[in-house]
């Protein structure tokens, strides 16, 4: 009967620990972790909506694995810092995007702003998101969040490589269509100004035909009304000489004619002369006049001809300037679909690859900004005439900044490390209270403050080699394989393990009573 007490409190003792390591939650998530994870999953299902995808289910199963790692990164981050925040085991096997951060905004954020995150939170076929999250209450990112999600689906598909594959190429057909609808966008925009080009060209030139239609008009009426003017001095003279002509010859004068008539005759015949002569230079005067249009009208046509060719040869220089600019659309297009087919290839054999910060430009046709040339790492325009009065401090993982204008919306950008921290609003103080990123060495960096694509002013800061920090990572998943669990946690481990052992102890007593009783027995 002992024997049997003996062995029933064992077996019940372990079957109270087994189940308390089953009942013990993994990570028990406190109301402010909850509402990041919920002001999370609101943000994704509302992206995917922007994106014509339809919303993820919040999966209990998939929340719980997330929860449970990212408390047990939150375990170790207290102690040593954010920096030791990693992916979880087995995260190969599907898509997760850790993070931590201030606030839940600026996490998803983040994720927007890195294409890796971007893609798995607009993966096509996923139906299933779970997401932890757990704020740091010790350590060095005290007052931080850790998040993860994990995107997929709650049970594995008949097919996980092809829904893998069927993934990779909706993503791949996604980019392509996209610099293909880019290409199209370009080449409307390229074939819209030709037209207006050619529209303005041809209105130029009606209008230089109709001004010049209009010159020769006037030309050719004021030569008919000079010529009309010449016809009619000419018949007035012939009217003046004719009756001269007609009158009957003179009689012979007689021999007692005065010199008062003499004189009126030779005065008469000096006028006649005078208006000969006034007639002949006004004919003269109007010859050169004419003469003078003549050549005034010559040099008009050679201006309009001139104008027009210039005119011709401006259209021809834009025709080829425009498919100069198609040819290197096209070619960036293509560039960027074989970029995106290889980085899908990379990502297809190498799915544990980590993902680097894309410094490209969206138009390599497009001329750069002063945020694009800064955000390349170019400092020439941090001068000390641009520094205003921003101020910045690295303290940990955070980088406080002071100086922008109180509720301005500003962008961060650090030139040394080509990043760009995303939009961000002042507070009322003017000041901003951002992450430092994973790529900065320990040293010396800079800090430009952008408003509306103008720089407002940088600053300096320095980070401690002490300081560790990792931004959110992604991995694309090399299957569509259902996902699985992380583990238990160390609380877990320690109860079932003490469970085991008073199972075995039991189980060795009962061995000894028995053969005990077997010797009494003999």
């Amino acid at each position: 009967m002992r024997v049997k007490k003996l062995v029933g409190v064992f077996v019940a003792l372990a079957i109270t620990l087994m189940t308390a390591v089953i009942a013990v939650p993994s990570a028990a998530a406190s109301a402010a972790d909850e509402q990041f994870a919920n002001r999370l999953y609101v943000l994704i299902n509302d992206y995917r909506q922007q994106h014509g995808l339809a919303p993820l289910r919040l999966d209990p199963q998939m929340s719980a694995d997330s929860q449970s790692w990212t408390q047990q990164s939150a375990d170790i981050a207290n102690t040593a810092g954010a920096g030791e925040f990693q992916h979880s085991p087995g995260s190969y096997a599907f898509h997760e995007n850790i993070v931590w951060n201030m606030s839940a905004d600026s996490a998803f954020q983040s994720w927007v702003n890195s294409a890796p995150h971007r893609a798995n939170m607009l993966i096509t076929g996923a139906t299933d998101v779970g997401i932890g999250a757990v704020e740091l209450t010790a350590g060095p990112n005290r007052g931080t969040f850790l998040a993860t999600a994990q995107f997929g689906w709650s049970k594995a598909p008949a097919d996980a490589a092809a829904q893998a594959a069927t993934l990779e190429a909706q993503r791949v057909a996604a980019e392509k269509a996209a610099a293909e609808q880019k290409a199209a966008a370009d080449k409307a925009a390229a074939d819209k100004a030709i037209a207006d080009k050619a529209a303005a060209d041809k209105a130029a030139a009606e209008k230089a035909a109709a001004d010049k239609a209009a010159a020769e008009k006037a030309a050719a009426d004021k030569a008919a009304a000079e010529k009309a003017a010449v016809d009619k001095a000419a018949a007035d003279a012939a009217n003046v000489a004719a009756p001269a002509a007609e009158e009957p010859a003179a009689p012979e004068p007689v021999q007692n004619e005065t010199e008062q008539d003499k004189a009126a005759k030779d005065q008469a015949a000096q006028e006649a002369a005078l208006k000969a002569a006034n007639e002949a230079a006004a004919v003269k005067a109007t010859e050169d006049e004419a003469a003078r249009q003549a050549e005034l009208k010559v040099a008009a046509d050679a201006a309009v001809a001139e104008q027009l060719a210039a005119e011709q040869a401006a259209a021809e220089a834009a025709a080829a300037e425009t498919a100069a600019v198609e040819a290197a659309a096209a070619q960036a297009a293509e560039a960027e679909a074989v970029e995106a087919e290889a980085a899908a290839q990379a990502a297809a054999s190498k799915p544990a690859a980590s993902r680097g910060i894309s410094r490209g430009l969206q138009n390599p046709v497009s001329v750069l900004s002063s945020l694009d040339q800064v955000v390349l790492g170019d400092e020439s325009l941090l001068t000390s005439a641009a520094r205003g009065t921003v101020m910045a401090t690295a303290a940990g993982s955070q980088l406080r900044i002071s100086g922008a204008k109180p509720g301005s919306a500003v962008d961060a950008v650090i030139p040394s490390a080509g990043v760009n921290l995303g939009t961000v609003s002042a507070d009322a103080k003017g000041e901003l209270k951002l992450s430092v990123p994973p790529v900065l060495a320990a040293g010396e960096h800079k800090v430009a403050l952008f408003t509306d694509g103008g720089l407002t002013g940088w600053a300096s800061f320095t980070v401690e080699p002490a300081v560790t920090v990792l931004a959110a990572q992604s991995v694309q998943a090399g299957s569509g394989a259902e996902l699985a669990v992380t583990g238990l946690n160390p609380a877990q481990i320690a109860i079932g393990g003490i469970g085991a052992l008073m199972a075995l102890i039991g189980a060795v007593a009962l061995i000894a009573v028995q053969r005990q009783r077997t010797i009494s027995a003999r």
